[in-house]
């Protein structure tokens, strides 16, 4: 004969699981849209995050700075379900490694090779990226600066300008670099200095470090 049917009811703690399972849904949507949305307005997040989420360059966000910035800028949604999606680390505080995390690996990669052979940023910034003086860096010396390095990943160092040059205009200053976090020489004729005594002299002790390492 037939089956009987048997009467089905979800206990209390299945209802609050599938909850909190179509929740985690929801916010990772409206993180994902939240992201194409930077992209479309900026090109990149980083970019994003400069010019109009932390415009302060503070670092970091409260909800109501965020929400008040998402506001300014005409994006519209579930506040809190994206808000819970980014601060995915409970600390009440979203930072651009939140954001996009693959940026600021990137950027940790690019510091740290800068921190081996350079005591500050106006150091590494004479020795390597503003050779002439000009004040800027464009694309093409960037590339340069970062082949002798040894910052060679495939498209990364394109990419890395993209992320810094936050005017947008194919061109980087110091300004920009200081999203870095390296500390800043007293003054500039003193980086200068040190730029001219130490950086032919860098460069050859990285040669020389890389041959050692590829030996």
């Amino acid at each position: 004969g037939m089956r009987r049917r048997v009467a089905y009811t979800k206990t209390t703690r299945q209802l609050i699981a599938e909850r909190l399972a179509k929740d985690k849904r929801d916010a990772e949507a409206m993180l994902t849209r939240f992201r194409e949305f930077l992209k479309l307005r900026h090109g990149n997040l980083v970019r994003a995050w400069r010019l109009e989420l932390d415009p302060d360059g503070d670092g970091r966000l409260q909800f109501t700075e965020f929400c008040k910035a998402c506001r300014a800028m005409g994006f519209q949604g579930n506040m809190k379900a994206l808000w819970i999606s980014l601060d995915d680390d409970d600390t009440g505080f979203v930072e651009l490694r939140e954001l996009d995390p693959e940026a600021v690996q990137l950027f940790d990669e690019f510091t740290q090779i800068l921190r081996i052979f350079f005591v500050d940023l106006d150091t590494a910034w004479y020795s390597t990226l503003d050779l002439d003086g000009s004040g800027k860096c464009d694309v093409g010396e960037f590339q340069l600066a970062c082949q002798e390095l040894g910052f060679k990943k495939e498209k990364a160092s394109s990419l890395l300008f993209r992320y810094l040059d936050t005017p947008g205009q194919g061109l980087v200053s110091i300004k920009e670099m200081k999203v870095l976090g390296l500390p800043r020489a007293a003054s500039k004729d003193e980086a200068l200095q040190f730029a001219r005594d130490s950086g032919a002299k860098a460069i050859l002790e990285f040669e020389i470090h890389l041959k050692t390492m590829f030996k």
